[in-house]
């Protein structure tokens, strides 16, 4: 039998001014870190609930690391064809609980110098070339999750011109090669 490795990974929104960026709002920063680290515990206390009501179902895994991951003992096919996994699931779900977006930054690989500043020109390439509301990504190479708006004639025209930075290839207008 092969484990199960099950990790749900749900992005939240917010936005980072990352390390170092000095604040009016110091205090308050303090305390959005304080926060920060309770919506961790929350997550791996919850992670740790589940995992026990679970087993308490019938379904033995590992204990939740510190990234709040845990393996199910079984195979990954028979389980997810199994109707008592699910129903199981099903049982368990009130202790599930989002992955805090820091936890997942914290899991997210580190990037090269050079994709880095790929990524940081790519984003300056779509705010300059009419996607004004693109997000700025930080020092590791990473953005927010905020919103801005994909489907306006300047973000795809920012788009269509500002793909070659991450090495895709340009489409003529029309979006068809001929």
């Amino acid at each position: 039998m092969t484990p199960l490795l099950l990790l749900a990974l749900t992005a939240c929104g917010g936005q980072d001014d990352g390390p170092g960026v000095p604040s009016v709002n110091s205090g308050a920063k303090a305390k959005s870190d304080a926060n920060v680290e309770d919506e961790i515990t929350r997550y791996l206390e919850a992670q740790k609930k589940y995992v026990r009501c679970m087993e308490k179902e019938g379904f033995k895994s590992s204990d939740p690391d510190s990234k709040g991951r845990y393996e199910f003992e079984g195979d990954l096919m028979a389980l997810k064809a199994d109707p008592e996994f699910a129903k199981a699931q099903d049982n368990c779900k009130h202790h599930s609980l989002s992955v805090p977006e820091e936890l997942e930054r914290r899991n997210a690989p580190k990037l090269s110098a050079k994709e880095v500043e790929k990524r940081k020109r790519y984003s300056t390439c779509m705010q300059e070339q009419g996607a004004p509301d693109f997000p700025d990504v930080d020092s590791e190479g990473y953005s927010s999750e905020e919103m801005w708006n994909q489907n306006s004639s300047g973000a795809k025209r920012a788009g269509r011109i500002c793909e070659p930075i991450l090495g895709k290839p340009t489409l003529p207008p029309g979006g068809a090669r001929g």
